[in-house]
């Protein structure tokens, strides 16, 4: 078995991901319930409300990837960081890869990876997020990007970061359509 059940119902193809199987109402569902840090965080922070904050701070052409920038954690979860980066876990980097290609052509994202310039506003709101949702670091993380200063977060449930979410994507694809590219 190589497919998930997805919460609009859908079966979600992870080795052969189609366009119709792609719907912003399951990212926007499966981010909102998704916590950052594995769950380590003080207190509840979805990624959903994450990818809404990332593509506030991106210019303009870069807001649709800065919002789309971890959809594929709607599909496979999420793995910290440096979990992704372990040797052997190649397989789980290829499978990541080959969904955001999917979700960047279901969604008509420019390229088939996140550019360098939302890497960057990424890990500018990692370093903000650990700053004020973690507990003290008991040793220095390696994050080479400031934190935002002039960012204070306000952690919400996940509902309100579902809507947050799914009201960013309205905004920056105005033409009708959900599940696919209808």
């Amino acid at each position: 078995m190589s497919w998930i059940q997805t919460h609009a119902g859908h079966a979600f193809d992870l080795i052969e991901p189609a366009a119709d199987s792609i719907c912003i109402e399951d990212i926007s569902h499966a981010l909102a319930h998704l916590c950052r840090f594995a769950g380590h965080a003080r207190v509840f922070y979805s990624v959903a409300q994450h990818s809404v904050l990332v593509a506030e701070r991106c210019a303009p052409e870069y807001a649709r990837w800065g919002l789309l920038h971890d959809a594929t954690e709607a599909y496979i979860a999420d793995l910290p960081r440096p979990v992704k980066r372990l040797p052997g876990m190649e397989g789980y980097r290829l499978l990541e890869a080959r969904i955001a290609r999917a979700v960047a052509h279901t969604f008509g994202l420019p390229g088939e990876d996140v550019p360098a310039a939302v890497k960057v506003v990424d890990a500018r709101m990692l370093a903000t997020e650990a700053r004020q949702l973690m507990g003290q670091p008991p040793r220095p993380w390696s994050n080479a990007q400031p934190p935002y200063e002039d960012l204070r977060i306000e952690p919400q449930p996940p509902r309100l970061a579902r809507e947050q979410f799914l009201s960013a994507f309205r905004r920056l694809w105005p033409e009708p359509g959900g599940c696919g590219r209808r």
